[in-house]
Parts: C-alpha cells; sequence; structure tokens
C-alpha cells in the first residue's frame, strides 16, 4: 500500500520502504519533493517557518476544509489524501508572486527572511479558510505561531492587515504609494495538473480515501483507521497490547514532551468519524478527536443555542489562548488530555477547564464495556487498551454559575502556562453565600490540581465579606504549600499568583449594585484588554533627487517571501561534510587561562577544535581596521568574535 498526496499539484505516492514511519512532512518536503522555501528551525510548532496550508476532507462533513500546519510535526503517514501547498506552490518569480507574497515584500516586512515563508503560508491559510474576509484581529491572531527575530512585526503586521475588511482607509493609499492593487481579493492561482488528468490535480480525485491502510516497515506498523471498532481489533493483538503503540491525530504532543523510542505501532485516528462529531442537546458531548479550532467553534455555537451553556464563550475564550492557530488546527481534545495524563506536570489548560466544570469523560475498553470518569479520576486511570471517545460538558443554571479562568503566561498565545486556573462558583438564590465551589490550577506541581480544603471551606460562607475572603485566601495559600511536595520552579511565586488569581476572580464576580468591593481595586477583577496594536513610520523624500531617498523594497524580499532565497541548510549535503559547533563558557567574568580539547578529541565524530588563535585576521566583530567604528560609534571596548582571554558572556 501506498500513501498519497499531492504537493503543489504534484501526486506523490510513498511507500514505508523509502522513509522511516515517523517521519514528518517538513523532512519529506525538502529531502524529497526538493522544496526547501518551508524552512526547519525549532522542530517543536513553536516557531512557525515550517508552515504550510493543507486542504483535507472532513470525516463528518465530507467537505474539504482548509487550515495550516507545522510541517515540522505533521507526519506524513497521515497525509494520506490531502492536498499540501508550500509557498513555492502559490507564487514565484516565474509564475508571478501571488498578493501575500508580494504585499510582505512591497511593506518591507523582511530582514533576514527566514521567517517570511511561514508568514506567508499563516497569512495564505487564514484568507482561504475564510474566503477572503477577514478582519485585522483575525490576522494577529493568525500569527500567534509565527516567530520573526529580526524584523519588529510591525511592518509584517501593516502588510497583511491591509488584506482586512476592516483596514483603514489610510491603507489604502500606503498600498498605492506603494504600487500595490488595492483588492484585497484573494486570486485563484493556476495549480498543476495530474499526469494524464484533464483538470486540476486534488487528492480527493485521484484515488479513494475511505480506505483502511496498513503501512509495515520492519517492526513498527502504521495503521490509518476508520471506526472504532477497527482501533480495538488492532489493540487486541496480543504483540500490541505488550509492546508501545501511540495513537496518533496531529502529533503536536511530540513538540512538547519527546515520544518514546519504543513505539512500534502507530494508529491514525483522525479519520474516525465516532470521535470527530458532536452533539448539543441537554449537555453538549464532542468527540474526543475534536480538533482544539473546531472546539472553539461548538463552544461557541452552544453559547448560542442554550443560556444554559452560556459559560462555553469563557471557555471558547480560553481554549484560543491554547498554543497557535496551525497547532490548534490538527491537535485534539484527547491528545492533550492524554499529554496532561502521561506527564502530569504538564500545565494542561484543557484538563484544567474541564476539571473545574466537572466534564465527564467517557472511555471505552476492547470489551466494549463503557466507563463514566471526571478528569481527576481520569489522571490515575490505566488507559492501556482503552480509547477515549468523547467528553461532556454540562449544562449550568446561568443565574447562579458563575465561571472564569485565567492563565499566566509568558506570551498571550503560543505559551504554556506558568500557572492556570478556572473556578465555577454555585452560588444560593440571593447570590451571596457559596452552594458549592470547584477551584482547579495548573502549574503548581504534578499532583496538585484541585483545592478540594479550600472548597470545603467557601461552603455556605459568603465570599464577599472581605474578612471571609481574606480567611478563604489564607487557608487556599497552606493548601497549596502543602501540596507542593513535588515543587515546580518557582514555588512561592506560583503559590502568590494562584492566590492572586482567586481575588481576581472574587473581585470580577462581586455584585456592583451592592457597593461590595472598594472601587479602587475592583478593576483588578477586570480583563486586560489589549487593544489592535498599531505602528506608523514616517520620513522625507525629494522626488527632485530619485531614485535617491526614493522608498523601495529592497531587491531580495520577493526571493524571500516566495521561499526562493537559499540559506545555508537549504544547500544539498557534500561528500564527507562536517558540522561545527560552538564551544560555550559555562560562567561570565572570568579570565580564560587555557583550553584543553583532549577529552572532546576523543570522542566519536570528532575530528578537530579551533580556537581563536587557530583562525587568522582580526578577532573583532566590528573591526576598526575596516571603518566600522563610524556605525558602532558607541563602542568602548572591544568585543571578540571567539573568546581568547576575558570572558564577557555565557
Amino acid at each position: 500500500m501506498l500513501v498519497k498526496f499531492t504537493i503543489n499539484g504534484k501526486l506523490y505516492q510513498v511507500s514505508p520502504e523509502e522513509l522511516p514511519i515517523d517521519a514528518t512532512l517538513n523532512s519529506f518536503i525538502r529531502t524529497r519533493a526538493h522544496l526547501t522555501g518551508t524552512k526547519l528551525m525549532c522542530l517543536e510548532s513553536g516557531c512557525g517557518v515550517c508552515i504550510v496550508n493543507v486542504v483535507d476532507t472532513h470525516p463528518v462533513t465530507k467537505q474539504r476544509i482548509t487550515f495550516s500546519v507545522n510541517s515540522c510535526l505533521f507526519a506524513v503517514f497521515s497525509c494520506h489524501g490531502m492536498d499540501i501547498l508550500t509557498v513555492e506552490g502559490i507564487g514565484s518569480k516565474a509564475t508571478g508572486y501571488h498578493p501575500v507574497q508580494e504585499r510582505l515584500a512591497r511593506f518591507n516586512g523582511t530582514q533576514c527572511g527566514f521567517c517570511s515563508p511561514g508568514m506567508v503560508m499563516s497569512m495564505y491559510s487564514l484568507l482561504e479558510a475564510n474566503k477572503g474576509s477577514v478582519t485585522m484581529e483575525d490576522v494577529e491572531k493568525a500569527l500567534a505561531g509565527n516567530i520573526c527575530r529580526c524584523t519588529g512585526y510591525r511592518p509584517i503586521l501593516d502588510a497583511f492587515k491591509s488584506f482586512a475588511i476592516d483596514a483603514p482607509p489610510e491603507d489604502r493609499l500606503a498600498r498605492r504609494a506603494l504600487g500595490i492593487a488595492c483588492q484585497s481579493d484573494i486570486e485563484d492561482l493556476p495549480r498543476a495538473s495530474c499526469i494524464g488528468c484533464e483538470r486540476e490535480c486534488s487528492a480527493k480525485g485521484c484515488f479513494d480515501e475511505s480506505l483502511t491502510l496498513q503501512f509495515v516497515q520492519s517492526e513498527r506498523r502504521w495503521f490509518r483507521v476508520r471506526t472504532v471498532d477497527e482501533i480495538f481489533d488492532i489493540l487486541r493483538e496480543e504483540n500490541v497490547g505488550v509492546g508501545a503503540y501511540m495513537l496518533v491525530a496531529g502529533n503536536t504532543g511530540h513538540g512538547v514532551y519527546r515520544r518514546r523510542k519504543d513505539v512500534r505501532v502507530f494508529i491514525d485516528v483522525r479519520n474516525v468519524e465516532e470521535l470527530r462529531n458532536y452533539w448539543i442537546g441537554s449537555s453538549v458531548i464532542v468527540g474526543a478527536n475534536v480538533t482544539l479550532s473546531e472546539l472553539i467553534e461548538i463552544l461557541r455555537e452552544a453559547a448560542r443555542t442554550d443560556r444554559r451553556f452560556t459559560y462555553c464563550v469563557e471557555l471558547a475564550r480560553h481554549v484560543e489562548e491554547i498554543a497557535h492557530p496551525a497547532v490548534r488546527h490538527v491537535g485534539t481534545i484527547a491528545g492533550n488530555l492524554t499529554l496532561k495524563h502521561e506527564h502530569p506536570e504538564f500545565p494542561s489548560d484543557l484538563y484544567v477547564l474541564f476539571d473545574a466544570l466537572g466534564v465527564e469523560m467517557t472511555i471505552a475498553s476492547p470489551s466494549g464495556a463503557m466507563e463514566k470518569l471526571l478528569p481527576s479520576q481520569f489522571l490515575s486511570f490505566n488507559m492501556h487498551r482503552r480509547v477515549l471517545l468523547n467528553v461532556t460538558l454540562p449544562a449550568l443554571d446561568s443565574d447562579r454559575c458563575v465561571f472564569r479562568s485565567y492563565k499566566v503566561a509568558a506570551r498571550a498565545q503560543n505559551a504554556s502556562a506558568h500557572v492556570n486556573a478556572a473556578f465555577l462558583l454555585r452560588l444560593c438564590a440571593r447570590k451571596i453565600n457559596v452552594e458549592q465551589a470547584h477551584l482547579c490550577f495548573g502549574g503548581i506541581g504534578p499532583k496538585f490540581s484541585r483545592a478540594f480544603r479550600t472548597e470545603q471551606y467557601l461552603a455556605g460562607k459568603n465570599p464577599f465579606n472581605n474578612i471571609m475572603l481574606q480567611e478563604t485566601l489564607a487557608v487556599l495559600n497552606a493548601e497549596i504549600a502543602g501540596g507542593q511536595s513535588e515543587p515546580m520552579v518557582d514555588a512561592s511565586y506560583r503559590r502568590q499568583v494562584a492566590v492572586g488569581l482567586l481575588y481576581r476572580f472574587v473581585l470580577h464576580i462581586a455584585p456592583r449594585d451592592r457597593r461590595i468591593a472598594n472601587p479602587i481595586v475592583r478593576s483588578g477583577g477586570s480583563a486586560i484588554q489589549r487593544p489592535l496594536s498599531t505602528g506608523a513610520q514616517s520620513f522625507d523624500t525629494y522626488p527632485s533627487n530619485w531614485p535617491l531617498t526614493q522608498a523601495l523594497p529592497k531587491l531580495e524580499a520577493f526571493q524571500q517571501t516566495a521561499g526562493e532565497a537559499i540559506y545555508v541548510n537549504d544547500l544539498p549535503a557534500q561528500p564527507d561534510e562536517l558540522h561545527a559547533a560552538f564551544v560555550l563558557a559555562t560562567v561570565a567574568r572570568r579570565q580564560l587561562i587555557t583550553i584543553d580539547p583532549a577529552a572532546a578529541l576523543e570522542l566519536p565524530g570528532v575530528v578537530a577544535f579551533y580556537s581563536a588563535k587557530d583562525i587568522p585576521g582580526e578577532n573583532d566583530f566590528a573591526s576598526l581596521k575596516n571603518g566600522l567604528n563610524t556605525v558602532f560609534p558607541f563602542r568602548n571596548v572591544r568585543e571578540e568574535i571567539l573568546c581568547s582571554g576575558k570572558v564577557l558572556y555565557h
């Protein structure tokens, strides 16, 4: 059997004899399709240079859907039936640049250009998924998974926001000044045709994608299944039960924790219809393999459908802070919760949210038995040969139940939480005393996720009474301190943040008509809404001196945005090629006396060691001999390229 998919309109057929079973799409694109516009860097879905566009068939609706994905983690053997577009496939110097490529270049949105293809494909995917109708806020959110280390983002955002339907009129003037057409419609680009086909090439039309497939490579196997029964047919096999196996959807968890090296069986569950469906009725039942992007839309639909699910608006807001779009498009509910199950220290936002809400998890076993578990029970449950089928979100009395969640992290998106929390209070009829409380936390420690003692203390009490509130916070502080038997880094900080979040929650829900909270402190309970970023530049030009002082895009900008610029790791490997690595100091502000490389030179594969004395020329990152003192006039200390004496940094 063969895995079949297209890249930029060209059909590829891959057998397990050609590639490792767990090979990534990125490695295939770069080394087999020889398309180096798609870059690689972190291999953890954290930087965005590897992003490509995918068109796939949804197993429930049977409709073709388009989305961005991090190719550095997505498995090649999961690509069966997909149409994949790389930056080369949407435009080039030979075929004409795509409007997204052109606009980023003309707005001076590139510097080194290494991140530019990923930026382009994130924006292209956003426009394709929304048929060209996007807002400036959509643009900012879509780039959450793309990191630029040199341009500073303003010109990148200026370029892409110019496609937005709510772009201000001055943006249109800027486009005219740069010689860019003012329409923001996405143009239909010509695609390559299949060999022998009289139509556009699509993986959907080239083969029957409903097949259940199995690929065997030595002792490793990859299954592509269509039903839950097929999953259990595989799990019942004796050799699968004994060895390590893995259910695969987006493979995004591999970017957080590297998977076990002894995995021999991979079961691709992306196309299991039962696991991708959902139902909204007296409760909301969501298939465990629903992606996080789909979950956000389901939650918003539920909130619109029934006021008992109003809390789903808050839930959707928090889910949108998990990872970034390219991860959420393929990362699933089950994948996120399984990561927490296998790594209790993982600060899963989804687990904290579900724990607070009392979400019910349905788990099936090969015998056909079904188990209903709460999240806290799930963590200690033996999941070997079992499958998480769905999660059930309860209906809540919106008049008496209040739910809020929080995440404290290095960034608003694309960052794991330092501390996260979710709180659910059921108030009495007068909305003063607490009938029941769920106080859940992540990031405190691998064995602490629920403040049971504080919940019990709150029951029957008025959290809006200042004395009672202070006592509650003291109980929580003591409970967390006692629960940090295996503390995380910065345990004291995490404890203070957790206590502060509960205080913030109480401030937020305090009745405003009773003047319970002092206006001076009430603002501490409000979420700070960051407005859309804005930026402007102004400079004088002298048309009489043109082309001097005329604003022009740099010469290599279009090559960079089209993925045509070649970087060192885009070059093919040479015979007997060697790789160099810097030797780093372990302390700063010390004097280097001597370096003895003898032990390193004895390691297999190490052939040489070079220090500053072995390399001719001036050992200075800005040599005065070259006149660079005029470029760096602030320099008052000589800074070496390779340290030969005083260690300045480490």
